[in-house]
Parts: C-alpha cells; sequence; structure tokens
C-alpha cells in the first residue's frame, strides 16, 4: 500500500515471513521491501545482519504484449548443422527451451529454460523443438514461438555408372560436412559398419556400388545406386598378310591385298594410301589397279583402324614400264617427179610416249610421223 515497510522480525516472532522462494505478486500498487538474514546462534536467539535490499517498486496493467519472436532460421529438414538466433522487438529479451515444454520466465532461468538476446546464438545438431517466447518492460509476455529441426544426411553422389574399358576410379562425396560415407560393392544395402569410404576405389570389373551417408543423431541418408560395367579393352588391329612388289607393264591388270587380323568388325576401316596420300574409295582390303600406266607407279600401303587403334601395312613399291614399241610401218607416196616433194608416213601399233627420226638416203634425215622431203637427184633411195 505504500506505507514504509517494517523491519523483520526474527523467525518465530509476530510477523515474521520467511524467504524460501520468489514472491509472486498478482494485485497492482506500489510495494515497499526489507530483507534480514538470521542465523540460530544455538543459544536459544538468533544472530542477524544489518536490514538491507530495501526497496520499492509499483506494479500496474501492462502497456501491451510483447512481439511474438522469430526463430531464425526456421524450422525444417535440414542437411547440415544450423546456428539459431531470435529476432524481436527493441528491448526485448528471451527465454526458450530446447525439448518443445514451456519457456518459464527468471530470473534466474530455471532447466529446461534458457535465457537470451538478440546476441543469443546457438549450434543445432540433432533433432530439436525450440521454443520461446519474448517478455519486454512493461508489457506481457509474448505468445510462444516454436520450431522443429530435423536433420538427414544428404544423398551422397558417385562417379556416373556407365561401361568403362579395362577399369574406372570412383569418387563418392556428400554435401553434408563430416558425414561418414559407408559402400557396398555387391548391390547389398549399406549399413553404418560397412566399408567407410577413405578415397577413390579402382575397379577393374562390372561392379553394383551402393552408397549411404551417416552423421550422429542425423537421419541416414536415402541410398545411392551405379552400376558400372568394365570391358576387355580391344585389341589393337595387326595385318597378317602385306601387301607385296609389282612390276609390270603398261596396260595390264595390278592388284594388291591385304589381310587385317584382330580387328573388329563392325568398326574397322581400311584406307589404302599412294605415296602417303590417300586413294579416293579405295576402302577395301584389295586394290585393283586396271590397265596399268607408268603414272600409277608408287609407293602403296595400307592403313587399318577400328576402336583398338591403328595399324599401318608395309609398303609395297609398284613399278608400271612403258608399252614396248611393236607393229612400225613406215612408207612413202612416191614414186615423184624429180624437184616435187615425197610425203612419208610412219605407225606402230603399241608404244607409249613413242617418237620418230628418219633417214631419206641422201644423207638428210627428219623426224615426226609424217615428214617431207625434197631430192635433188633422180634415182632409188
Amino acid at each position: 500500500d505504500g506505507s514504509i515497510a517494517p523491519d523483520p522480525t526474527p523467525p518465530g516472532q509476530a510477523g515474521a515471513q520467511t524467504y524460501t522462494q520468489p514472491l509472486r505478486m498478482d494485485t497492482n500498487g506500489q510495494y515497499r521491501f526489507k530483507a534480514q538474514a538470521f542465523k540460530d546462534n544455538g543459544a536459544g536467539g538468533f544472530n542477524s545482519s544489518n536490514v538491507i535490499g530495501t526497496g520499492t517498486f509499483a506494479l500496474s496493467d501492462p502497456l501491451g504484449a510483447a512481439t511474438v519472436p522469430t526463430i531464425v532460421p526456421p524450422g525444417g529438414l535440414y542437411t547440415d548443422t544450423v546456428d539459431v538466433s531470435f529476432t524481436g522487438a527493441q528491448f526485448e529479451t528471451f527465454w526458450y527451451t530446447l525439448d518443445g515444454s514451456e519457456p518459464v520466465a527468471g530470473p534466474p532461468a530455471e532447466p529446461p529454460t534458457q535465457f537470451g538476446n538478440s546476441s543469443t546464438v546457438f549450434p543445432l545438431a540433432e533433432p530439436t523443438t525450440v521454443r520461446v517466447k519474448a517478455y519486454r518492460p512493461f508489457f506481457s509476455a509474448s505468445a510462444d514461438a516454436t520450431a522443429e529441426f530435423r536433420f538427414v544426411c544428404a544423398t551422397p553422389t558417385a562417379t556416373p555408372g556407365g561401361t568403362y574399358t579395362e577399369s574406372v576410379t570412383v569418387s563418392m562425396a556428400s554435401s553434408t560436412p563430416a558425414a561418414d560415407i559407408r559402400y557396398t560393392l555387391d548391390g547389398s544395402e549399406p549399413t553404418g559398419t560397412s566399408p567407410a569410404y577413405a578415397g577413390p576405389l579402382t575397379l577393374e570389373a562390372t561392379t553394383t556400388l551402393k552408397v549411404k551417408c551417416f552423421r550422429g543423431s542425423f537421419t541416414p541418408s536415402a541410398t545411392a545406386t551405379e552400376l558400372y560395367i568394365i570391358e576387355a579393352a580391344p585389341q589393337s588391329p595387326s595385318i597378317a598378310a602385306q601387301p607385296q612388289d609389282e612390276t609390270a607393264d603398261a596396260g595390264t591388270n595390278v592388284t594388291l591385298s591385304i589381310e587385317p587380323a584382330n580387328v573388329i568388325s563392325a568398326t574397322v576401316a581400311i584406307q589404302w594410301q599412294l605415296n602417303g596420300r590417300d586413294i579416293a574409295g579405295e576402302t577395301d582390303p584389295t586394290i585393283e589397279i586396271p590397265n596399268a600406266q607408268p603414272a600409277n607407279s608408287g609407293e602403296y600401303r595400307a592403313l587399318v583402324r577400328d576402336e583398338g587403334g591403328q595399324v599401318t601395312s608395309e609398303t609395297a613399291t609398284v613399278s608400271i614400264s612403258p608399252a614396248a614399241i611393236t607393229g612400225l610401218t613406215a612408207a612413202a607416196d612416191g614414186p615423184t617427179v624429180l624437184g616435187a616433194a615425197t610425203h612419208f608416213a610412219a605407225a606402230v601399233a603399241t608404244g607409249d610416249g613413242v617418237t620418230f627420226a628418219w633417214d631419206f638416203g641422201d644423207s638428210n634425215g627428219g623426224d615426226g610421223p609424217n615428214p617431207s622431203h625434197t631430192y635433188a637427184a633422180v634415182g632409188p633411195y
């Protein structure tokens, strides 16, 4: 009622009140208080302290309710630990619990209730229900804000499955830090006691990989599965029969051939070359040169390619000789009148690059297939 409070009296005397727990004031008004400590002196009396704690306070209706605080980040499912904080209005403090129970304001904070403010940050790494209430001087407590945090390991990743030649190096990872990655290579479901991933694995046979992530109180991740099909490397091609040198006269047919070996028929490719240059359209084991001419002479070889690699045949030398001269004929249009020109004609049945040289029988000569000559004297020549 605002009157001056009397001094405390020892226990057992009239008006004495012994403090055992915080006092709750529910009625508006002005209050004055004094406090004093007493200790039994063992002689039927008490030793006492000075009167302390004299004070005055007023209790009135609240100005309103404190703002419901915001829990940051919001509750949900996370694949990593989270740092939780609270935001609210100016001058607000927070009382919170981590077991979902109702926060009870102090001071002091009594477990499971904890005290916090705008600078409070605490980590969570296991399933937790955060419940918080805001307080502000001259305001009533806010309604509760609640958030449930759950944690699960992120599904791990691994080198993509597929078909590989001879072997494959497999790496695994999880976006959950400090995760324990466990795997199997026989298609069985990984458990917490399966082999732990410590570094890349080399697989040399067809394998079904299953991998899963574990961490503390996190829910284990989903299982990732990859199938690796390992195939033997194809053999490099070879040539069992090499092309042979050929010497022929012009006009004859020339044939060169190879016999590929260790090839994959579906992918083999053959290319013949003359003097190091590809011959258009010549992609069979056998190459034919019909009516060969000296221009066809040169160094021939074949390139054989498939998935296993490439091999080049030995070089075959083709020599085409010019055609032999046969069927030479010569004629003149004589007898001619003295002083008139005599005309000559020559021809061959076969022969390449043929030239003609004439002796007219009078110490004169000519060239070409159709020369003419005028004699200076009558007679046979």
